[in-house]
């Protein structure tokens, strides 16, 4: 039905209902421009993180874990320990993955595992953008390749029975 049914990632508000998941005013307008400024190409996830961070951007706040003594101190007493949500600074690996997350495009993941057309959100950003910044987050991936292998006689003789992986 093109709902959202999880909880919305940063620059979207969580409202309590799967139908409407709105626009944040204000984490919206700064991960459109990281999209914006990482598309031309001339910045780096580590220099959009330090932009971010100085234009007051947080990630959504989240409840931290309870520490061992507040769940003995629950367990004890049979009542539970209100802990207040903290929103914490981004770091290169969120914005990396606000960066490649299609949800901002307005899609959501289907039943197949096919991307369809969202009816619980708006786009934040185009697909021309969206498929820009894939295209340069691919360009800058780069994998270490050896020029030779080291020699081990049984090199690609067994195979995992599960998933068939080389060992």
């Amino acid at each position: 039905k093109g709902i959202c049914t999880s909880k919305a990632p940063v620059g979207y508000l969580n409202l309590g209902r799967m139908d409407n998941k709105p626009i944040d005013p204000v984490r919206g307008p700064v991960i459109k421009q990281l999209f914006e400024r990482y598309a031309t190409g001339n910045w780096s996830i580590a220099e959009l993180t330090k932009w971010a961070i100085s234009q007051g951007f947080t990630m959504s706040p989240m409840r931290r874990k309870r520490t061992v003594e507040e769940r003995q101190k629950e367990e004890e007493s049979d009542t539970q320990t209100e802990i207040t949500p903290v929103a914490h600074l981004p770091c290169r690996s969120s914005i990396h993955g606000i960066l490649s997350n299609p949800f901002y495009t307005g899609k959501i993941q289907g039943n197949d595992a096919v991307l369809i057309k969202s009816n619980s959100h708006e786009p934040l950003i185009s697909e021309e953008m969206f498929n820009q910044v894939q295209r340069i987050l691919n360009n800058k991936n780069v994998s270490v390749k050896y020029s030779s292998n080291l020699f081990y006689p049984y090199r690609g003789l067994i195979r995992c029975g599960k998933c068939q992986r080389v060992y």
